[in-house]
């Protein structure tokens, strides 16, 4: 199916915002036997948070169905080790951690159905810049290292997350450079850049009152695209589906599946 269809299946954010939910954000689909479980999660790096029960309750109801036989579980943000208890991989990496624990005993392939960075900034440049693209990644970064417990050293993170995007994106002929970062934030905001400003308000995709946002809503339909593909290649291969994805992607996403599976 051409991307362009799957697009016109997902639901908008203009829609998103008179259907948005509460987190964590959970649907079944089940036709012949074959099963799609989806958790959309709130991204917590708390094990005290509330979707963690909800997260073993959901994979419970999985494998009793499935037994885990013939089954895919598909995680957000890559794959994550096996680490010694499920608190710390709570604390390292969220629910995506917790799912990758659950399901370490079956035999199901664990899979990030996302597209490669380099295929990211390629549809993304034919609309918006390197520095409003790279800006995007860097906050999003900063983003996620904010809810990590504990707090990472501010400088010692931002670096980490502009060396990721420099291999990530293979753009030899860019700054990334914390400095640059800066100017990029003064020339766009017209302020100076703040460290503990909240950072979620520039990447986030429902609003519109950036170019970020812009490019924040543009990368997220690309990557909802993507998935859907990805979930459409499996389901098509008559596996059993579980998805481990943020709460926006499970919204925007459902009537897609609903439609195609």
């Amino acid at each position: 199916m051409k991307e362009k269809e799957i697009e016109s299946l997902l639901y908008s954010y203009d829609e998103w915002k008179s259907i948005a939910k509460k987190w964590p954000y959970c649907f079944e689909i089940e036709k012949n036997e074959q099963l799609l479980y989806y958790f959309g999660a709130n991204h917590s790096h708390d094990p005290n948070n509330e979707q963690f029960p909800v997260l073993r309750e959901f994979w419970g109801k999985f494998m009793d169905k499935t037994g885990g036989k013939n089954s895919v579980v598909f995680v957000e943000g890559g794959l994550r080790k096996v680490l010694k208890d499920e608190e710390m991989t709570i604390k390292r990496n969220g629910e995506g951690g917790l799912i990758t624990w659950l399901a370490k005993d079956i035999e199901a392939h664990i899979y990030c159905p996302e597209p490669t960075r380099t295929e990211e900034t390629e549809a993304l440049l034919k609309k918006f810049s390197k520095d409003e693209i790279e800006y995007y990644y860097y906050m999003r970064g900063l983003h996620s290292g904010s809810r990590l417990n504990p707090k990472p050293n501010f400088e010692e993170y931002a670096n980490k997350c502009l060396t990721r995007d420099k291999t990530e994106s293979k753009w030899e002929d860019f700054d990334f450079s914390i400095e640059n970062m800066k100017r990029i934030h003064k020339n766009l905001f017209g302020v100076d850049f703040d460290e503990n400003e909240d950072r979620f308000s520039y990447i986030n995709p429902t609003t519109e009152n950036s170019v970020i946002n812009k490019v924040a809503r543009a990368c997220s339909t690309y990557r909802n695209v993507h998935i859907v593909s990805e979930i459409l290649k499996f389901w098509q291969e008559g596996k059993n589906i579980f998805v481990v994805f943020g709460g926006a992607h499970a919204v925007l996403q459902e009537p897609a599946l609903r439609k195609l599976l």
